[in-house]
């Protein structure tokens, strides 16, 4: 019996190709790195990435990754000169 398991992509939810761990070759290079989403392109991740995108957009946002945003984007401009004449 040629048992089935689930991709090795922690983020992944389909089932892995047959001798494989993966259930593409783009997880497989997604597993190796430090990306937490999914883009294998089968319809359940997709699926599921749109229902993430859909309940994590509601009402005013995510203020905190706002705040991160702002914070990082502020010391790359001082850090860089952004923005100064030479």
């Amino acid at each position: 019996m040629n048992k089935r398991t689930a991709c090795g992509h922690s983020a992944c939810g389909c089932q892995a190709r047959s001798a494989s761990r993966h259930c593409s070759t783009e997880c497989e290079r997604a597993a190796a790195s430090t990306e937490s989403g999914c883009s294998c392109g089968h319809d359940a991740c997709v699926e599921a990435a749109r229902e993430r995108s859909i309940d994590g957009n509601q009402g005013e946002g995510n203020r905190e990754a706002d705040r991160r945003y702002r914070e990082g984007a502020t010391e790359f401009a001082r850090t860089h000169e952004v923005g100064k004449k030479a």
